[in-house]
């Protein structure tokens, strides 16, 4: 039974490799209202929305947010900004997206130029990680040290970064 439990857990954790909903975000209207509203998608397709679930998309001739309608396969702006109505009194639908065939084709497009994966699945993996100061923050590392720390990351690589920091590199 537990091997089955594995497999079905193996099977579903591809599906949706970097898949991300509700992730809070602000956008700036070019006339510098705000608008907070949430990301949801993965590396393939992504598309911003309301708490209520409107479809929120960028006209590529204004730079304004509006609420977006279908356009055959695609989205495209309606001619309500985002914020300045209410969606459902207007008879915005809710959760629009591209059609699956768009987003298959995306999805295939992504991988056009590769051959195979977009990154080694096995084997020995070089990884480099920049750590930016930022003159604002001071000098508080504990944030950085905690993944260190933990037995995360290898030893002698522990004592890289701990050289690193006394020496204010990062």
């Amino acid at each position: 039974m537990r091997r089955y439990i594995y497999i079905v857990l193996f099977m579903i954790s591809g599906v949706y490799a970097a898949y991300l909903r509700d992730i809070p975000i602000t956008v700036k209207q070019p006339d510098g209202t705000e608008i907070n509203c949430y990301a949801t998608g993965d590396e393939y397709y992504n598309w911003l929305h309301d708490e209520d679930g409107y479809t929120i998309i960028q006209s590529q001739s204004d730079g304004y947010y509006y609420y977006a309608q279908k356009d055959g396969e695609l989205l495209s702006p309606s001619q309500h900004k985002a914020n300045e109505v209410n969606p459902g009194s207007i008879g915005v639908e809710k959760w629009l997206k591209i059609s699956v065939r768009m987003l298959k084709e995306r999805r295939d497009n992504w991988f056009r130029d590769t051959e195979g994966r977009d990154a080694p699945s096995f084997g020995i993996v070089n990884n480099i990680n920049i750590f930016i100061r930022f003159a604002d923050l001071g000098t508080d590392y504990n944030g950085f040290n905690l993944v260190y720390e933990k037995g995360n990351i290898l030893t002698r690589r522990q004592g890289v970064f701990r050289l690193h920091t006394s020496l204010g590199v990062v």
